[in-house]
C-alpha cells in the first residue's frame, strides 16, 4: 500500500513539475531572469541589459553616490533592484512588462557635492525651467561651440552641473554594440547639425543606452533632439558622458 501512495505522489509530483513549465505567458508579461539576491553586486549595466533583454520595459538605473573611498563596492555594482517598490523577488516570478524596475547601483559622489540622493526625476516629470538648454544657460550655450572637446570650459561644466538635465540639437557620430549584450549601445553624439562641416562642442557619450530608448532605424549621421542627464566627464578619451537611462531621443529633419 505504501509503493502505491508513493508511486502517486511521484505521478502528482511530474504532472504538477510539466504544468508549471508549461505554462505560458500572456503577451504584457514577463520572468525575471534572476533572483533580487543574484542581481546585487553584478555591474549595473548588465544587471538593465538581462533585464530588457527578458522583456522589461520600464528599467531605470539610479546611482547613489554613496562611494567615499571604493573599499567596499566599486563604481557600478548593484545594491538594489525594485520591481514595483518590492526588493525581493525570485528567478521565473512574472511581472509584467511595464513595471517599474530601479536598479540602484553604488557610485562615486558628484563631484557638484557630496549628495547621495537618487538621480533627479525624468525629463518629463521635470519643470522645464529646470532643463538646461543653450537658451537659458550661457555656460552650456558656450560649450556647445568649444572648437575642442577638451576644452577645460568642458570639464568644468560638468563639474558644476553633473546630475542635471540638458537639452540640445545633435547628431550621431557613431554607434556601436555595448559589450555582449543584445539591447545595449554605445551612442556618440556631436552637438548641431550632421551637415555643418564646421563640428564644434563636446563629443556627448551614451554608454549602454538601451535600444528602448532610441528612434527606431536610427544610424549615423542622422540629427536628433536629446534630452538627458549628465554623468560625467573622461578627461580621456575628452567624453562628456549622459546617464543613459533615464533619456529622451527623438529623430529630427
Amino acid at each position: 500500500m505504501l509503493r502505491r501512495f508513493v508511486a502517486i505522489g511521484l505521478a502528482a509530483a511530474v504532472v504538477l513539475g510539466i504544468s508549471g513549465c508549461s505554462s505560458k505567458l500572456s503577451a504584457d508579461e514577463a520572468r525575471m531572469p534572476a533572483s533580487s539576491e543574484d542581481f546585487s553586486g553584478e555591474q549595473y549595466k548588465d544587471v538593465v541589459g538581462d533585464l530588457e533583454d527578458a522583456g522589461f520595459t520600464q528599467v531605470k538605473a539610479v546611482p547613489l553616490g554613496d562611494l567615499i573611498v571604493g573599499l567596499l563596492h566599486d563604481p557600478g555594482d548593484v545594491k538594489n533592484v525594485q520591481v514595483d517598490g518590492t526588493k525581493n523577488f525570485g528567478e521565473g516570478d512574472v511581472f509584467k512588462k511595464n513595471a517599474k524596475i530601479v536598479v540602484e547601483y553604488h557610485s562615486n559622489p558628484s563631484k557638484g557635492g557630496n549628495s547621495s540622493t537618487p538621480a533627479p526625476e525624468k525629463p518629463d516629470d521635470k519643470a522645464r525651467q529646470d532643463i538646461l538648454t543653450a537658451a537659458n544657460n550661457a555656460e552650456f550655450a558656450a560649450i556647445l561651440k568649444v572648437q575642442d572637446p577638451g576644452d577645460p570650459r568642458v570639464e568644468a561644466f560638468v563639474s558644476k552641473y553633473s546630475g542635471r538635465t540638458i537639452e540640445f540639437d545633435g547628431n550621431v557620430a557613431s554607434m556601436l554594440p555595448h559589450g555582449d549584450t543584445q539591447t545595449l549601445e554605445d551612442v556618440l553624439i556631436n552637438s548641431g547639425d550632421h551637415s555643418d562641416t564646421s563640428a564644434s562642442g563636446p563629443n556627448f557619450e551614451f554608454m549602454g543606452v538601451s535600444k528602448y530608448h532610441l528612434p527606431t532605424g536610427l544610424d549615423n549621421g542622422m540629427n536628433v533632439h536629446v534630452i538627458a542627464e549628465i554623468m560625467d566627464y573622461e578627461e580621456s578619451p575628452q567624453l562628456l558622458l549622459l546617464q543613459p537611462s533615464p533619456v529622451t531621443i527623438s529623430l529630427r529633419g
